[in-house]
């Protein structure tokens, strides 16, 4: 019985190391995201980028659901007449996401 528990323990703190690990990967690859948009796309000061990006963050973490994220910053981005593709918010998605890796790996 020792052993199984051993394995079951050791289960448990892997699968939360990797929810961790995953957790701060998204939140980097959204932080980077948001920054990008906010420079390239609504050529926004450092201090308002940095206001954007934390906006951004914070609806992804509430929504905890990537498509409600793409909505959000697609909505701000119509506010100021920006249009963005779906297929272009999702390629720089993935962008970030790939830069976050690289980061935290």
């Amino acid at each position: 019985m020792d052993g199984f528990k051993r394995r079951e323990s050791a289960f448990e703190t892997k699968f939360a190391k990797d929810n961790e690990l995953e957790f701060k990967l998204r939140s980097k690859a959204f932080s980077l995201l948001a920054t990008l948009i906010a420079r390239d796309k609504l050529s926004l000061n450092d201090r308002a980028v940095k206001r954007y990006a934390d906006r951004v963050l914070n609806s992804a973490l509430r929504h905890c659901n990537l498509d409600a994220t793409f909505d959000y910053i697609q909505k701000r981005l119509s506010r100021h007449g920006i249009t963005m593709s779906d297929r272009e918010l999702h390629n720089l998605y993935n962008l970030a996401l790939t830069e976050a890796q690289q980061e935290l790996c």
